[in-house]
């Protein structure tokens, strides 16, 4: 036998003990895998056709038989009202403004609040209350990507310069308040009004161009303020003290007078 020869056969018992090695590793992993998998496919059979299984559940299986165990029969009952519910998503949503029809198909985001009440806090003794003072009016900002043309900066210019004029003097609020409306967007295509609000131009935020944002579109916020923080949700004061939020009568003599 030469050389060659040996190291022939010295390379094909290197050969050999390595698919032998891998051919073992390929069978371990298989029926790790398989014996997941039947794991997996007996607890969701189990699952859904009603079933308990103790063993997913910590009571384990004994003798063969699948204990009892009340966490598979209620996470199944979770799930099946979990997809009962059509939960939205955050891109359902359509907005548009007062010489803008088509303000949603320059928005990216839009981000919007009625309102806060705002309380002041009154201690008597060792006990702190809150009493309501006041609501301040919402802000809505919409993210926008603008045109070659510059329209939706020229479009919320303009509106902004009919608040306080040249020469100092601010307009009356019907000249310049204008209305903002969102409305959800249902995977059936159809739309609901989320909320119309009543706003003030306030702001278009800062503009950065760059010569490096190649592919990217140019965008900016405009900011908005409520006009007025009332709601015509409100009640007035006699009938919010004759009905309670849960509908019932409010016992007045029970109300504590700051």
């Amino acid at each position: 036998m030469g050389l060659f020869d040996g190291l022939s056969s010295r390379s094909s018992f290197k050969n050999s003990m390595k698919n032998m090695l891998s051919n073992a590793k390929d069978t371990a992993i298989n029926g790790f895998m398989q014996g997941a998998n039947d794991v997996v496919r007996d607890a969701l059979n189990y699952a859904l056709n009603g079933g308990n299984l103790g063993g997913f559940a910590g009571g384990g299986i004994v003798n063969g038989k699948v204990g009892h165990s009340g966490e598979i029969a209620y996470a199944k009952s979770m799930l099946e009202m979990a997809m009962r519910i059509q939960f939205s998503q955050g891109w359902q949503w359509v907005v548009e403004a007062d010489g803008m029809k088509d303000l949603f198909m320059f928005a990216k985001d839009v981000s919007y609040s009625e309102g806060t009440i705002e309380t002041d806090a009154k201690i008597i003794g060792g006990i702190q209350f809150n009493k309501p003072t006041h609501i301040t009016p919402g802000t809505v900002t919409i993210t926008v990507r603008d045109d070659q043309t510059g329209r939706i900066a020229k479009w919320f210019d303009g509106c902004k310069s009919r608040v306080i004029n040249r020469d100092g003097t601010i307009n009356l609020a019907p000249y310049y308040v204008m209305n903002v409306r969102v409305y959800r967007v249902g995977f059936d295509g159809s739309k609901s009004l989320d909320g119309e609000l009543a706003v003030i131009p306030t702001e278009r935020g800062a503009t950065t161009r760059a010569y490096d944002q190649v592919g990217e579109f140019l965008s900016y916020p405009l900011t908005f303020v409520c006009h007025t923080s009332s709601d015509t949700s409100l009640k007035g004061m006699a009938s919010a003290m004759a009905i309670g939020t849960a509908g019932r009568a409010v016992d007045t003599s029970s109300i504590i007078k700051f």
